[in-house]
């Protein structure tokens, strides 16, 4: 079961520090082309930051753990305002993607990426989603919905990064 209260907050932190490192690594790289912390007004809904790229603008969110039995379900992936800032996001731009990042998996969001994936290209079928350890991430968009492995290797990948950048 997840901690709670204060270090338990300070280890979250930590966690989408090391995510926004990460992603701060592929503007370094020339990967994405730029980033914004905590994004004042609607673009901050349920957004730790976003990151530009040539395809479009991906609005992350990242959490620690789910609350309570160590999974995320649809009910807490709402209670946590993630959907309604997906939402939010989704609808403002057709260019728009979300990525939500956790140490738990979010196997409801893969169902509905996949179903939304069937939505807009029904011969492609079901994709299943690449993991590595108990990680994932997924990514909703409206021009394309993916599933991806991880963030488990977000610190690994940053380190690689920070060698080869520093």
């Amino acid at each position: 079961m997840p901690l709670s209260g204060g270090p338990a907050d300070k280890i979250g932190n930590r966690y989408e520090n090391m995510w926004a490192v990460l992603q701060m690594a592929r503007v370094m790289a020339e990967k994405a082309e730029s980033i914004r912390l905590e994004p004042p007004g609607e673009e901050g809904i349920g957004a730790e930051f976003w990151v530009q790229t040539r395809e479009g603008r991906e609005y992350h969110q990242a959490k620690l753990q789910a609350p309570g039995r160590g999974n995320w379900t649809v009910a807490r992936l709402d209670a946590e305002g993630v959907l309604k800032g997906f939402r939010t996001h989704l609808e403002a731009s057709d260019d728009a993607s979300c990525v939500f990042v956790s140490t738990h998996s979010a196997h409801p969001l893969d169902e509905l990426a996949d179903r939304a994936r069937g939505a807009m290209c029904p011969s492609q079928g079901p994709v299943e989603p690449a993991t590595m350890g108990s990680e994932a991430t997924a990514q909703v968009s409206h021009r394309h919905v993916t599933s991806t492995g991880s963030a488990n290797a977000a610190s690994e990948q940053a380190e690689q990064h920070r060698a080869g950048l520093c």
